[in-house]
């Protein structure tokens, strides 16, 4: 097994395997050249984010052998703590020519439903509202929205790809199913966002579910957050 030896700006070294590292196709290219052997410096690339852009090579690697694909490589977005490392792992993605860029591009950090129609489910106004992007994620690691009016309510992606509101619990065990949640849309891909999402269901009953044609999920993405209760989230 080959090793490679890649450096960060910071001066820390990075040592893996040269088949992942290789999923860059800037890094692949440094390796054909040069062999594995010699180190490779990335001096515009911080330490903290060549360490996520490595991971996300490690998930990919292991999520394209696996025979059950129900985790995507996202793992590398877990502890992000502001906007400023956001921004540059989008651009360490973007200099190694990562499909990171693609994910975090799909990625909204405030997220506002509206346009529940009905008003004889009890769960319209605990599902409306304003969500914002927590980097607390589920067991997967995956990103999670929590209700920004204090209530146990998060929009999540649960085990079969659906978008879904529910409680704390089943955001962290990714709850799906018919007698989950309050909220949910049809499947999604896995690097989609809940702005995309379609198909969406309210629940009126235990294990019933009623179609919402008109409700609304609009999303921004890298904003500054505002003061809670201002109108311009989603602007």
């Amino acid at each position: 097994m080959a090793l490679v030896t890649i450096r960060s700006c910071e001066g820390d070294i990075f040592t893996i395997d040269a088949s992942i590292a290789s999923l860059s196709p800037v890094i692949a290219c440094m390796v054909e050249d040069n062999g594995p052997e010699e180190e490779i410096p990335l001096p515009a690339v911080t330490s903290a984010s060549l360490r996520r852009c490595l991971n996300y090579c490690k998930e990919l690697h292991r999520f394209k052998n696996e025979t059950e694909k129900h985790q995507p490589p996202s793992a590398c977005l877990h502890g992000i703590a502001n906007d400023d490392e956001l921004a540059q792992l989008r651009w360490a993605s973007k200099l190694l020519d990562l499909d990171l860029l693609h994910l975090l591009a799909v990625i909204p950090t405030r997220v506002y439903i509206s346009g529940v129609a009905s008003k004889r489910s009890p769960w319209v106004d605990a599902v409306t509202g304003y969500y914002w992007l927590q980097y607390q994620t589920t067991r997967d690691l995956l990103p999670a929205y929590q209700k920004v009016d204090g209530l146990n309510r998060w929009l999540y992606l649960d085990a079969t790809c659906c978008w879904r509101v529910g409680g704390s619990g089943a955001m962290r065990a990714r709850l799906s199913g018919d007698f989950a949640g309050y909220l949910r849309s049809k499947p999604s891909d896995f690097a989609s966002s809940p702005v995309s999402a379609a198909g969406w269901q309210l629940c009126f009953d235990i294990g019933h579910w009623e179609s919402q044609p008109v409700l609304l999920v609009t999303g921004s993405t890298f904003p500054v957050k505002p003061m809670i209760g201002t109108d311009d989230w989603c602007r």
